[in-house]
C-alpha cells in the first residue's frame, strides 16, 4: 500500500467512527454530551501535542514556563482562590502554556477554564469578555479576555487538581 491508500483508509476509518458515534448518540445508547465532556477532561492535549512534538519541537507550542505578569498590583485571598487586581492594563494573561477546556457565563460574566501540561486546570474568573475558543491552545502570556471592573481592573483566579479546588 502506498501513502494516499493508508491515508485514504484512516479516513474512511475515522468517518465511520464518527458516524457510529451520532449513530449511537441518536438512539440514545451514548450521550455525545458526555462523551465530549468526558474527553476534556481527560485527556491532556498539550502533554499529548508535546509528547508527539518530540525534542525536535514539531509543533512549536511555546515554553511551559510561568508567564510573568508584569501587570498586577497586588493579590487578595478571597474563598478557595484569589482575586488579581491589574493596573491600567485589563487584558487577562494567561499564565501557563495549556488547552482552553470549558467555558462558562454566569450573569454576563465569563470564566475560562485552561488545562496546563502539569495536568491542573486554571481558572480565570468574572472576565467582561474573552478572546479565546474552546480547545484552543493558549500560550504563557496570551491574553485570554477583559478583567472586570469595579474600582480596580481585576479577575478571580482559582487552581483545580482533576475536580479538587486547590487552596492558594
Amino acid at each position: 500500500m502506498n501513502l494516499i491508500d493508508r491515508f485514504l483508509y484512516k479516513i474512511f476509518i475515522l468517518a465511520f467512527i464518527l458516524c457510529g458515534v451520532v449513530g449511537l448518540d441518536r438512539l440514545g445508547v451514548l450521550s455525545l454530551k458526555n462523551l465530549q465532556t468526558y474527553m476534556s477532561t481527560s485527556i491532556n492535549t498539550v502533554k499529548v501535542i508535546s509528547t508527539l512534538s518530540g525534542k525536535n519541537d514539531v509543533f512549536n507550542l511555546g515554553d511551559d514556563e510561568m508567564a510573568v505578569m508584569n501587570h498586577i498590583t497586588k493579590t487578595e485571598n478571597i474563598a478557595n482562590g484569589k482575586k488579581i487586581i491589574l493596573d491600567d492594563f485589563n487584558g487577562v494573561e494567561n499564565r501557563y502554556l495549556g488547552s482552553v477546556v470549558k467555558i462558562t457565563k454566569n450573569n454576563n460574566l465569563y470564566d475560562v477554564y485552561i488545562q496546563a501540561g502539569d495536568g491542573k486546570t486554571y481558572c480565570y474568573s468574572s472576565l467582561l469578555s474573552i478572546d479565546v475558543n474552546m480547545y484552543e491552545i493558549v500560550k504563557a502570556g496570551s491574553i485570554i479576555g477583559q478583567a472586570n471592573y469595579q474600582n480596580d481592573y481585576y479577575y478571580n483566579y482559582y487552581i483545580y487538581n482533576g475536580n479538587k479546588l486547590i487552596q492558594q
